[in-house]
């Protein structure tokens, strides 16, 4: 519960940095190279390279422009819920990030965010910003947001890797952690 409440404290630091005026480029470009990203899985369930064919339904990430890769990879397929990366980015602020599409097969709501807040951006330690509510039976897009120690979003994605963690709402441990490197 502790890791849960500063992974959101570290999410709702960053989002209040950036409304409190930190400088935030919009002039970023988007990653081409990303529709050739590879990625390498280690957890608990492997991911595959099979797509999911559910596609996104929430409003606000409906609303960004997204340049998905020729194939969504797979981060999470499990029995209970698939995590794919779909292509890169740009969050309201123009931080430049990773499209993230999480199913929830399950009966219960669960929750992805970035363990501790943390991923490795281009070789940097960086944060790594998203929190969701996902309802059983519910597919949704988010914005995997990563910025660096001051604050400030990237201009390119070269390599960025770290670990998700899933959480069922009505637990306090995670039930399940993926590691990804893209």
């Amino acid at each position: 519960m502790i890791k849960k409440l500063v992974a959101l404290a570290l999410s709702l630091a960053f989002c209040v940095g950036c409304l409190a005026g930190c400088s935030c480029s919009s002039a970023a470009t988007q990653a081409e190279n990303g529709a050739d990203a590879s990625i390498s899985v280690a957890a608990g369930e492997q991911g595959s390279d099979e797509s999911a064919s559910a596609k996104a339904t929430d409003a606000s990430a409906n609303s960004r422009e997204v340049t998905e890769f020729e194939e969504p990879v797979a981060v999470a397929d499990g029995e209970d819920f698939t995590i794919e990366v779909i292509g890169t980015t740009k969050d309201r602020n123009g931080f430049l990030g990773y499209a993230l599409s999480f199913t929830n097969k399950g009966s219960e709501v669960i929750s992805v965010i970035p363990k501790d807040g943390i991923a490795t951006v281009n070789g940097a330690r960086a944060f790594a910003s998203l929190y969701n509510e996902i309802e059983p039976d519910e597919t949704v897009e988010d914005v995997l947001v990563l910025s660096d120690s001051e604050g400030v979003g990237f201009s390119e994605l070269e390599s960025v890797s770290g670990t998700l963690q899933v959480y069922v709402l009505s637990q306090s441990d995670p039930v399940a952690e993926y590691d990804y490197s893209l």
